[in-house]
């Protein structure tokens, strides 16, 4: 529990640098951009570090889309609405598990908070299977 607790922190350390490269949001389509600078698993899909945009994929504030710049990379993730924190910029929230990095929060702003549930068993699952792609 201690190690997750480190692992967390040390992500969480890792993108307050992330939230300082976090571009522009439009306040009529929910949207951020961001320099991700390691590999990162979000829903079913391993995205490679980069430039990407990150916004609301449907009316609803369920389903958001992560999209390379350049297209050739994205994923679409169910989430859920998360506890407001005391963060006003925009930022993106990175859980590490077995060096793997999984995208567990999107914030839009204080007010707009989006977290990506993530089970154990679930990045066991993603941890596995992306060895064996490897």
């Amino acid at each position: 529990m201690k190690k997750q607790i480190r692992n967390r922190t040390s992500v969480i350390l890792a993108t307050t640098l992330l939230a300082l490269s976090v571009g522009a949001m439009a306040s009529a389509e929910e949207r951020v951009v961001a320099t991700v600078p390691f590999a990162f698993v979000v829903g079913h899909s391993r995205l490679p570090a980069g430039e990407y945009v990150i916004r609301a994929a449907s009316d609803g504030p369920d389903v958001w889309a992560i999209t390379s710049e350049d297209g050739h990379h994205s994923a679409l993730v169910t989430t859920i609405a998360a506890p407001s924190s005391r963060v006003q910029t925009p930022e993106l929230v990175f859980d590490r598990f077995a060096n793997q990095y999984f995208l567990s929060r999107i914030v839009v702003d204080g007010s707009d908070q989006r977290e990506i549930p993530l089970t154990p068993a679930r990045m066991e699952h993603d941890v596995v299977k992306l060895a064996l792609k490897n």
